[in-house]
């Protein structure tokens, strides 16, 4: 049976019976790697400790640098000092908490992907949030905030009597002490309003209303409805525009759909009238409709269809002529 060696520190285990003038050296050799372990330098060595006591101002040691990270109690505070190259990390899968040594109470919170919570006395008073950050409480400032120092910013009552104001103006009290010269206008002018004007105090109000047809007490609140007949003495015109205009295109199938509209005679407020119904004709051409409480026909848009169902209706005919 040959020499065994140990796991961890490759140390060797003679075989049992063997030539006793060798042990020796081989227990010198063993005694020399334990001896390394516990050197300064050291040498790699997997442990697996139920506990590690350190004694006040003895260190745990890492890196391979002159105290890299060290972890030691003083006798009178805890440290971790992290005096190596690059950054320290403290990193978390889920939930990063600072707590008392009981957990009875909370510093800090840093939860992943959500919000960095700071504590005082246990209450929150500070929260990260996915739009900015809550806070609890007063806020103090020493110094500025973008630049303007918020302590040079005079004070804004909010209750209290204009007499315990400081550096408060004056305030006049007739119309002798409101000058030109301090860009006030005084005048002992009187003035009167001239026809559908109104003055009651410094307002002036207009109203509008002969012929009563077109007064603006007509008009809705969006001024697009007129009550009762309009008559214009000149033209009547709207806005027709190609550089108003999107999308242009012909209609298409013009005689087909003016042919599916219906021209009818009715009644309405007691005169006989003609024109279209607007729930048919939304049914054939819907831009044509204006939905409210009652519907409405732009008849005057009317024209397009007529427009291009007679050009249809010539084409037919031409075709039936063979012109």
């Amino acid at each position: 049976m040959a020499d065994t060696f140990t796991t961890n520190l490759n140390l060797t285990k003679p075989e049992v019976g063997s030539s006793t003038d060798t042990w020796g050296t081989k227990l010198n050799n063993n005694l020399d790697t334990l001896d390394g372990v516990f050197s300064a330098t050291g040498s790699a060595v997997n442990l697996k400790l139920a506990s590690a006591n350190f004694d006040d101002n003895s260190k745990c040691i890492f890196g391979t640098g002159s105290g890299d990270l060290e972890i030691y109690h003083d006798g009178s505070h805890s440290y971790i000092a992290d005096n190596g190259t690059g950054s320290l990390y403290l990193t978390g899968s889920s939930v990063i908490s600072f707590n008392s040594p009981d957990f009875s109470d909370t510093y800090a919170l840093m939860n992943d992907d959500g919000a960095v919570v700071l504590y005082h006395d246990n209450s929150v008073k500070f929260s990260t949030l996915s739009s900015g950050v809550s806070i609890s409480g007063n806020i103090t400032v020493s110094g500025t905030v973008d630049g303007v120092d918020l302590s040079a910013l005079p004070t804004v009552a909010i209750s209290g009597s204009y007499n315990d104001l400081t550096n408060k103006p004056t305030i006049p009290t007739n119309n002798n002490e409101l000058t030109n010269g301090a860009g006030y206008v005084t005048t002992d002018t009187t003035y009167s309003a001239g026809t559908g004007m109104s003055l009651s105090g410094t307002t002036f109000n207009c109203t509008i209303d002969s012929p009563s047809e077109v007064g603006l007490g007509n008009l809705s609140a969006n001024g697009n409805t007129l009550a009762g007949d309009f008559s214009a003495s000149g033209n009547i015109t709207a806005y027709s525009d190609a550089r108003l205009k999107e999308n242009v295109a012909t209609i298409e199938n013009a005689l087909n759909k003016v042919c599916s509209m219906r021209g009818v005679t009715f009644t309405k407020d007691g005169e006989l009238s003609s024109g279209v119904i607007a729930q048919e004709l939304e049914k054939i051409a819907p831009e044509l409709v204006q939905d409210g409480e009652y519907k409405s026909v732009a008849y005057g848009n009317i024209v397009g269809y007529l427009i291009e169902s007679i050009k249809e209706l010539k084409a037919e005919l031409q075709e039936l002529r063979g012109v």
